[in-house]
């Protein structure tokens, strides 16, 4: 269910005007909707042979010219809900951009923009933003960098990768490391046992000692710190 308003007009020069308010949406739902834009592979020897041009897009999506505001209250990505107060879309051709994008993730607040390229055989997308007090052992943790992925389904989520600056306050890492103040740079990539992170460039301030190092996720799943300053080095688990 939605609501809003849509402008159209016979003068191709000049964009097509909408306004939707969503109140619960699912992104594999949406996927399922923008099937035929946004996954063109043609029949099965087309597939098979890799037939066609990735960088010719169909005229009807070339010609497609369109600009609005959507708001989604509840948008499930995943086992993740978002809110999305507020954003711009520019739709012009293969390229889709979503600008403006003010929201939430959980008590953390979001904003940012994100790319769609459509040109392609299958999309690709590209974030780039903030996600702020983002709660984590205790503390806040603000994050600034892009996210990029591309496909659909399973292996959209499978090619995710991110990237960036991050700076946290008051985390209790584990019951030995208390973390009064962190900075440091983030990748991370998607694997079947969930998210895979790698931390460098680590400044930790403990107390009054001030420690530099890295981080990153273990098999188990856990993130160990190896950090030195003092003259002393450290592991945190």
């Amino acid at each position: 269910a939605f609501g809003g308003e849509y402008h159209w007009t016979a003068d191709l020069t000049t964009p097509q005007r909408f306004r939707l308010q969503i109140a619960e949406a699912d992104s594999v739902e949406i996927e399922r909707l923008f099937q035929p834009t946004i996954a063109r592979e043609g029949g099965l020897l087309a597939r098979t042979l890799r037939l066609g041009t990735a960088g010719a897009p169909p005229e009807w999506l070339s010609g497609r010219n369109a600009e609005g505001a959507v708001s989604i209250q509840d948008l499930t990505v995943a086992d993740t809900h978002l809110r999305v107060n507020s954003a711009r879309v520019v739709w012009d051709g293969p390229d889709v951009t979503v600008w403006g994008i003010q929201g939430k993730l959980a008590d953390a607040a979001l904003g940012g923009e994100l790319r769609v390229d459509l040109s392609g055989r299958a999309p690709s997308y590209r974030f780039e933003g903030k996600l702020e007090d983002v709660a984590y052992k205790g503390g806040k943790v603000d994050f600034s960098g892009k996210v990029t992925a591309a496909g659909t389904g399973r292996a959209l989520l499978a090619s995710t990768q991110a990237e960036g600056t991050l700076r946290g306050r008051a985390i209790a890492f584990s019951p030995d490391a208390d973390f009064r103040r962190v900075s440091g740079r983030f990748q991370v990539s998607m694997a079947a046992a969930g998210p895979r992170w790698k931390l460098s460039a680590l400044e930790v301030t403990q107390g009054t000692d001030n420690l530099s190092g890295a981080g990153a996720t273990q098999a188990d799943g856990r993130l160990v710190l190896d950090l030195t300053g003092g003259g002393r080095q450290v592991r945190y688990p």
